[in-house]
C-alpha cells in the first residue's frame, strides 16, 4: 500500500505542475498518430484473498479514434513466475482529460484476463505395488482466461520528440474467487513509439511562428487562425529578416 501511495502522489506532482494544463486558446494539441506502440516494466502487487507480488516486462499497442479517444491492448509478463511464462492482458478505452498538450493527463477503464503456460518432462518411476516400470510422458498445457477482472487506470504522457514519449500510469484491478474479492495494484512506466510522428509546435510566442516538427501556428486573438505547413526553420526566417532590413537600410 505505500507503493501505491507513493505512485498516487508522483501522479498528483507531475499532473498538478504541468502547464500543459492551463494552454491559452492559442495553445496546440499533437497531433496524434493513428498507432503507436509501448513496451516498459511495472510492478504487480495485491491483496485480500490472493495475495501476490512480483514484477512485470509490458507491452502495449493502442489505435487513436479521435482527439479524445483510443483503444489499447496490453500484455504484462510476469517473469518471476514458476509457469513458463504467465502474466495478464488487457484491453482498454484511453480518454484522454483536458485541453491536449504535449504532457497529456488520461484515464482509462477495460478488462483483464490471466494467461499460463506448464511444462514437464518425461518422469519415469516404479509402481510400488506391482515392481513395475512405468513413465508419464513429457507435455504441457496452456491455460488463458476471458478478460472479466474489471480495471481503471490513471497516469500522464509526455511527449518529448517526434517519436518518442514517456508514460507513467497505475492501474487497479478486482476479482472475485471461492474466498471472497481481491483486488490488485499495478505502477508502470514505459515509452510510447508512434507510428509516424508526434508533432507539438514548441515556441507560440505572439507573431513569431516558429515551431519544430514541421507545424506552424500563429498566435492570434481567439486562436482562430488554423495551423499551416512551416517551409522553414526559425532561425532561417530571421536571418532572412536581417538580409531584408541590411538590403533596404533599415540595419
Amino acid at each position: 500500500m505505500p507503493r501505491m501511495t507513493t505512485w498516487l502522489l508522483a501522479l498528483a506532482v507531475v499532473t498538478g505542475s504541468s502547464p500543459a494544463l492551463a494552454q491559452d486558446p492559442a495553445a496546440a494539441a499533437p497531433d496524434r498518430p493513428r498507432v503507436e506502440l509501448g513496451a516498459g516494466v511495472g510492478r504487480y502487487f495485491s491483496g485480500g484473498t490472493m495475495p501476490y507480488d512480483t514484477g512485470t516486462i509490458d507491452a502495449r499497442v493502442g489505435v487513436t479514434l479521435s482527439r479524445s479517444w483510443s483503444v489499447e491492448g496490453l500484455l504484462h509478463i510476469m517473469p518471476e513466475s514458476s509457469a513458463d511464462i504467465a502474466g495478464y492482458y488487457r484491453v482498454q478505452a484511453v480518454w484522454r482529460v483536458g485541453r491536449q498538450g504535449s504532457l497529456q493527463p488520461f484515464v482509462a477503464f477495460g478488462g483483464a484476463g490471466e494467461f499460463s503456460r506448464y511444462s514437464w518432462s518425461e518422469h519415469r518411476f516404479t509402481d510400488s505395488q506391482t515392481g513395475e516400470p512405468r513413465a508419464i510422458p513429457a507435455g504441457s498445457e496452456f491455460h488463458i482466461e476471458a478478460p472479466w477482472y474489471p480495471t481503471a487506470s490513471i497516469g500522464v504522457e509526455k511527449v518529448v520528440a517526434s517519436r518518442l514519449a514517456i508514460r507513467l500510469d497505475l492501474t487497479v484491478g478486482f476479482g472475485i474467487n471461492d474466498y471472497g474479492v481481491a483486488a490488485a495494484f499495478l505502477p508502470a512506466a514505459s515509452v510510447s513509439i508512434p507510428l509516424g510522428r508526434y508533432r507539438v509546435p514548441l515556441h507560440r510566442a505572439a507573431g513569431a511562428g516558429c515551431t519544430q516538427g514541421g507545424i506552424i501556428r500563429h498566435a492570434q486573438p481567439g486562436g482562430s487562425r488554423p495551423p499551416r505547413a512551416a517551409p522553414r526553420t526559425c532561425s532561417r526566417r530571421r536571418r532572412a529578416r536581417r538580409f531584408s532590413r541590411q538590403r533596404h537600410g533599415r540595419g
